[in-house]
């Protein structure tokens, strides 16, 4: 809705859209919807309701930076797995130096091991 209110008011600003509460598993007719009505790029899905799917939205957190670490541990974590722990290809994936990555790895400790 909010997307094809800014269309309609003729703002050409470009529009990122997070979608919250896509319908389905993946949100895919949510984030149909978004691109229909407009939106410049469409970032992801957060759903609503079930808690149990992503652990990390049943824990609570003191703080957003607390939060945002948890996110980004799991996400860089999972990335290395669909990598093989590969750095170099996990950077580019992510579109962040490699670096960037190590960094982000250390200060975040992340387990470098491949599961067993």
């Amino acid at each position: 809705r909010y997307v094809e209110d800014r269309r309609r008011s003729g703002d050409p600003t470009p529009v990122r859209v997070a979608v919250i509460g896509g319908a389905g598993k993946s949100g895919s007719l949510s984030l149909a919807a978004a691109r229909r009505a407009g939106a410049a790029r469409t970032v992801g899905v957060v759903p609503v309701g079930n808690h149990a799917a992503n652990p990390l939205l049943s824990k609570s957190y003191d703080s957003l930076r607390d939060a945002r670490n948890a996110f980004e541990k799991e996400y860089i974590s999972r990335k290395l797995r669909e990598h093989h722990w590969n750095i170099s290809r996990t950077a580019d994936d992510l579109k962040i130096e490699r670096s960037h990555l190590h960094r982000k790895i250390k200060l975040l400790d992340v387990e470098m091991r491949p599961e067993s």
